[in-house]
């Protein structure tokens, strides 16, 4: 799929987009980790359904990241949790 950065680029839809390719590359910032753990991710990408480790770690952290937020989302102030257990009361399930 070409961008409007891809026609600004004057891409012609060409199979490996140098447009997108260079964006890709702008938007990304290098992370170092241990080696060990970057072996033990090798193991677990071959043969899986992850064409990188670079994939996998995005995949991993973009997962974290949700349920984080997710968790923010459920949590109740205590005002909120105040009105939830009043209406409860009135009916008559505490």
């Amino acid at each position: 799929m070409h961008t409007a950065t891809c026609a600004a680029a004057g891409c012609r839809g060409m199979p490996s987009c140098w447009a997108d390719t260079q964006v890709m590359e702008m938007d990304k910032v290098s992370v170092e980790i241990p080696r060990r753990i970057y072996e033990e991710i090798q193991k677990r990408v071959d043969g899986e359904e992850f064409k990188s480790v670079e994939e996998f770690i995005t995949f991993v952290l973009e997962e974290v990241l949700k349920d984080e937020e997710e968790e923010e989302l459920q949590e109740l102030s205590e005002e909120d949790e105040e009105k939830i257990k009043e209406r409860l009361r009135g009916l008559g399930y505490l």
